[in-house]
């Protein structure tokens, strides 16, 4: 792959810079305004993501939360633990 992939981190960087929460689809409309619609992320580990992966990415380490629909940061400062 040649093009350069975003940093899930990036992506929490993003979400605590907006003072008010995103929904599921706003983080993804978001995301592709952002970044472009062919977009793709990665984790610490280079595992490459899609945009639609990126959330439920961030909801399997603890990262974020739903609340219905709305997207909840559940990290601090520390976002890694490694």
């Amino acid at each position: 792959m040649t093009e350069e992939m975003i940093h899930v981190h990036d992506v929490l960087d993003l979400i605590a810079a907006t003072e008010s929460r995103f929904t599921v689809e706003g983080l993804i409309t978001k995301l592709k305004h952002t970044y472009g619609e062919e977009a793709l992320f990665t984790n610490c580990s280079r595992i490459p993501l899609t945009v639609y992966h990126v959330i439920p990415f961030l909801q399997s380490r603890g990262k974020i939360a739903l609340e219905g629909e709305n997207v909840v940061p559940l990290f601090g400062p520390g976002r890694c633990e490694h």
